[in-house]
């Protein structure tokens, strides 16, 4: 089963269990399950935001919609058992219309699985009213609070900035991670536009 990404994501080995009983349920053949199985993957065609990988760069790059503290602790418990040869780098966020102590739970969740983290202040308020600076300060915080050193932070207004950094800092054979939550569909425009300077740098040299 693809999704699963050869078993190690847990959380979509019980999205299949529970898509076959539904699909039962329908009264679909086990013939018509299986294949449905086998072609469903986490790309930007199925899944958009959803776990979706993003080939072709000298790093491994994986785009999630991870938002809350319990999406982001599945998440890294998937990618903290997958090989990587350098650093693993994570663009954090949180919803502005969290509480305070949602927003640091979400950084707890994800201090210890990565090596550098890069947190990006939100747009999404949904009436709340937050003052700029707000989401990354909580971020720090709740990573901080969990063992992470204060220089392996790096904090950002937006997820634009965020991202082109971590694509900055990135290196061969790294892992980046990148929560973008509503902002998927921009941030896969960001990767393909840097993937095509560098096709094109190659290219000139």
């Amino acid at each position: 089963i693809p999704a699963t990404m050869h078993g190690l994501a847990s959380y979509n080995a019980e999205n299949a269990l529970f898509a076959t009983a539904a699909a039962r349920g329908l009264g679909l053949s086990g013939e018509t399950i299986i294949a449905g199985l086998r072609s469903f993957t986490m790309s930007m065609e199925h899944t958009p935001g959803r776990m979706n990988v993003f080939d072709g760069l000298p790093f491994q790059v994986f785009l999630d919609y991870a938002h809350n503290a319990n999406g982001i602790e599945a998440f890294c418990v998937f990618t903290d058992q997958l090989p990587v040869a350098g650093r693993r780098i994570l663009v954090l966020m949180a919803a502005g219309d969290r509480s305070d102590a949602e927003i640091e739970a979400s950084a707890a969740a994800a201090a210890g699985s990565f090596d550098y983290y890069i947190c990006r202040e939100s747009a999404v308020r949904r009436g709340r009213i937050r003052d700029a600076g707000d989401i990354t300060r909580l971020l720090k915080a709740g990573l901080m609070k969990n063992g992470v050193p204060g220089d392996r932070i790096e904090l950002f207004p937006d997820h634009e900035a965020a991202l082109q950094r971590a694509l900055e800092v990135a290196d061969s054979g790294d892992l980046l991670v990148v929560f973008a939550g509503i902002y998927h569909a921009r941030a896969w425009e960001i990767l393909e536009k840097y993937q095509d300077a560098l096709q094109h740098d190659c290219t000139v040299h």
